[in-house]
């Protein structure tokens, strides 16, 4: 065989010590893709049918290696790059699933805590609402006591003072309603922010209370949340 040509005859004895002769039934096979090389194959009668399996599954022939000739010769000569490259693409195949597995975790756990955020959120604005609707009664029956003269000015300034307090508290519960919302979805994918510019404040007039509309402006798209249903 042309592979030898060059071997001295010792070195040949040598190798052939170290041989071990085979026989083959018809269609059993030498080796499968992938495997670990075992060793040269050394055709000495008969013929070797080299194929690979597509992914449609459809055998296609490479080859046909007809004695004397030589089968897997190339891992043996290359000095085990092969077996190495396939256990760095293993190793590599480990680390990319410990990745994954860390980021699903961490996708649970931000869905989770989006989820806290949420329910604390609407905690605050269902108080807020309380503080506000009490504060508006407050106001009305400090103005009652003022126009039947048992109360002062003070009284009705201070509860004026209070109820725009309960406002800014409730503008403030909305906010962060709306913002629990936005983290929600983006912890569940739903909502992607790009080149987020800024947030829309919210208006009020001077006898009731608005609900804000929070605007997301994005760019190249945009979205938005609004109005607030709480």
């Amino acid at each position: 065989m042309a592979l030898f040509a060059a071997l001295s005859e010792s070195e040949l004895q040598g190798l052939a010590q170290r041989a071990v002769e085979r026989l083959f039934a018809p269609d059993e096979m030498l080796f499968w893709e992938g495997e670990a090389c075992a060793g040269i194959f050394l055709i000495v009668q008969g013929s070797v049918k080299v194929f690979r399996t597509s992914p449609g599954g459809r055998e296609v022939m490479l080859a046909i290696e007809t004695a004397p000739a030589t089968v897997a010769e190339l891992p043996l000569f290359d000095g085990g790059r092969r077996d190495a490259r396939r256990e760095e693409s293993a190793s590599q195949y480990r680390s990319e699933k410990v990745k994954t597995n860390d980021v699903k975790e961490q996708i649970e756990l931000d869905v989770r805590l989006a989820l806290d955020g949420l329910q604390s959120a609407e905690d605050q604005v269902k108080v807020a609402r309380e503080g506000l609707e009490l504060a508006e009664n407050e106001l009305t029956q400090a103005r009652r006591r003022y126009d039947a003269g048992v109360a002062i000015s003070v009284e009705v300034t201070d509860a004026q003072t209070r109820l725009e307090r309960a406002r800014d508290n409730q503008t403030a519960a909305l906010y962060s309603y709306n913002v629990a919302r936005i983290d929600l979805a983006q912890a569940t994918g739903a909502v992607r922010r790009r080149h987020c510019s800024g947030w829309a404040a919210a208006t009020r007039s001077s006898t009731e209370m608005t609900k804000p509309r929070f605007l997301s402006c994005c760019s190249p798209w945009s979205w938005h949340l609004g109005p607030a249903t709480r």
